[in-house]
């Protein structure tokens, strides 16, 4: 499946910014969840190798933030 036409993979341009449903193949799913996972892990890494101090900004609200992709 050619990932570049996966609807997921870019912002929705409909009313409200909700998917688009009649775009999307039982494929897309697979692939944007992947995607979302990866992005997902690489925030968490990025917050664990931090060289900053720990404070609760950037350590348990940048954590809730973390996997947003996967939310959409």
């Amino acid at each position: 499946m050619d990932k570049s036409l996966n609807p997921f993979f870019s912002e929705f341009d409909t009313p409200h910014a909700t998917p688009p449903f009649d775009r999307i193949d039982s494929g897309h799913y697979e692939d944007a969840i992947l995607r979302g996972i990866e992005i997902a892990r690489s925030e968490v890494d990025a917050i664990a190798g931090s060289n900053e101090e720990p404070t609760f900004s950037n350590t348990i609200v940048a954590l809730a933030r973390a996997g947003a992709d996967l939310d959409r």
